[in-house]
């Protein structure tokens, strides 16, 4: 259950033939959080390892990769917390792309994640 999550990250091109083949995942990420790579900020205090980096998550986006490296179907999944280096020049030109990152997907999951006090 709170065994260490390990993913690998690469890159793929939207225009390659044939396209490539992923999910889109869509989650409201905790207030007051922002990504910093090689850093913890306040409340991200889960951590997984992607392409052998620690990366802090918050608990929403934990629960969910949890939840889907549970799942026999192991599709890529692009998400923009971890697909979007956060704090840099890349930020702005991926926040443009996001519709097509979304149309692209195979399907787009929504993790509703647990109640909080903006959801009751």
């Amino acid at each position: 259950k709170n065994a260490l999550i390990r993913c690998l990250m690469s890159e793929v091109d939207l225009d390659d033939n044939p396209a490539p083949v992923y999910r889109a995942l869509s989650y409201s990420w905790e207030r007051d959080q922002y990504l910093w790579w090689g850093r913890t900020a306040k409340l991200r205090k889960y951590t997984i390892i992607c392409n052998g980096q620690s990366l802090a998550v918050g608990e929403n986006l934990y629960l969910a990769i949890r939840h889907f490296a549970s799942q026999p179907d192991r599709a890529l999944i692009w998400i923009d917390a971890i697909c979007i280096h956060q704090g840099t020049a890349e930020v702005g030109s991926q926040i443009q792309m996001m519709g097509r990152i979304y149309q692209s997907a195979r399907d787009v999951v929504v993790w509703l994640g647990k109640p909080n006090s903006f959801s009751t």
